[in-house]
């Protein structure tokens, strides 16, 4: 039964890393050639699926946390929390770089969440503390409505990854000015 489970989630591994979304490892780059040692990029999971060793996802991130190894999932605070403490040794990511994470934990203030559900992605991000993007993908409505008791600085919605980077620096610069 567990060798079963092996092959199944290798597969929907293999099917996951060539279905990421168009410009997510180009963004990834952008966002890493910007930031350099200042930022960690994961990424936080309800699914079971993760990048495989030696694909470009598995190089570019330096965390894959599968939420069902912290016992919650998005949208639940359990889940984020998990993200702030991603650190080696834990066991709850993926590494690719294990060194890169030594210095890794941040507070939920600090943390950018990119998804593409408003309820588990921008909703869950927000509600624990963290900013949120969301990029909607097309068979998905986005009821604004439902952010209305957020402070619009703390999330985005954006069309295309190429955005991302500029709302970044934009949020970085409200960041300064209020030091």
């Amino acid at each position: 039964a567990d060798a079963l489970l092996e092959a199944i989630i290798h597969e929907r591994s293999v099917v996951a890393a060539h279905n990421l979304f168009p410009g997510a490892l180009d963004l990834i780059s952008a966002l890493k050639k910007e930031l350099g040692h200042h930022v960690h990029i994961g990424a936080l999971t309800n699914g079971n699926a993760k990048p495989l060793p030696g694909h470009a996802l598995a190089d570019a991130l330096d965390f894959w946390l599968q939420a069902q190894a912290v016992g919650a999932q998005k949208p639940r605070l359990a889940s984020f929390l998990a993200v702030t403490s991603c650190l080696p040794g834990t066991g709850l990511f993926y590494e690719s770089s294990p060194s890169s994470l030594q210095h890794s934990a941040c507070s939920l203030k600090d943390l950018v969440h990119i998804g593409d559900s408003l309820h588990d992605d921008g909703l869950g991000a927000l509600r624990a503390g963290a900013r949120a993007i969301i990029i909607p993908t097309s068979r998905i409505h986005i009821d604004t409505t439902l952010l209305a008791d957020f402070d619009p600085n703390d999330y985005a919605i954006v069309q295309s990854f190429k955005d991302i980077p500029t709302i970044i620096r934009k949020w970085n610069l409200l960041d300064a000015a209020s030091c």
